[in-house]
């Protein structure tokens, strides 16, 4: 039963979390990768368990990723175009994309230079061309972890922006992006 496997025995101590967890006594975070644990993509999250002072384990905390996809629904005041989704550090989008009908969980890679860029400054608005091609505005912000970073991103397409509808509702979409 892999609810209560030991993932430093066996076939799971060659997994991600086996070996984070072997190189410390304290807090471990795991990205989101597709886990040996479970059939779909999943970040972990342990907390030592100390007992008289002895470390004897770990509670785990397993973050699959249609958890995020709950937090991420499509969300129609965001428009046609709009989305927000996470990306990691490795340029992965880690939520399904609201445009796109394929899986983009830890399958779609966004740009190197968009992404390193948006890590690097933290936080801001950007014009961007877009995973998909076109040219959007992207607001962003990196949400830190547990040591894990991730980058929250929310755009729409800039033609979208620029049309009477969002000419006349000015005030009503941009406090959403």
């Amino acid at each position: 039963d892999a609810l209560f496997a030991n993932v430093c025995d066996g076939q799971l101590s060659a997994g991600e979390l086996s070996r984070s967890l072997s190189s410390t006594d304290g807090s471990a975070a795991v990205d989101f990768h597709f886990a040996d644990l479970s059939s779909e993509p999943a970040a972990f999250f342990a907390e030592p368990v100390v007992l008289n002072e002895a470390h004897i384990g770990w509670v785990v905390f397993q973050f699959a990723s249609a958890s995020l996809a709950e937090i991420f629904e499509f969300d129609a005041d965001l428009g046609q175009t709009g989305e927000v989704f996470l990306v990691n550090e490795e340029h992965f989008m880690l939520t399904q994309s609201a445009l796109t009908p394929e899986s983009s969980v830890l399958t779609r890679s966004l740009s190197a230079e968009n992404i390193e860029q948006k890590f690097a400054i933290g936080e801001g608005h950007k014009v961007v061309i877009d995973y998909r091609g076109y040219e959007a505005l992207s607001s962003f912000a990196v949400c830190e972890i547990m040591g894990l970073r991730w980058l929250l991103i929310a755009k729409i397409d800039l033609s979208e922006l620029l049309t009477e509808a969002y000419l006349a509702r000015e005030a009503h979409y941009y406090p959403k992006l």
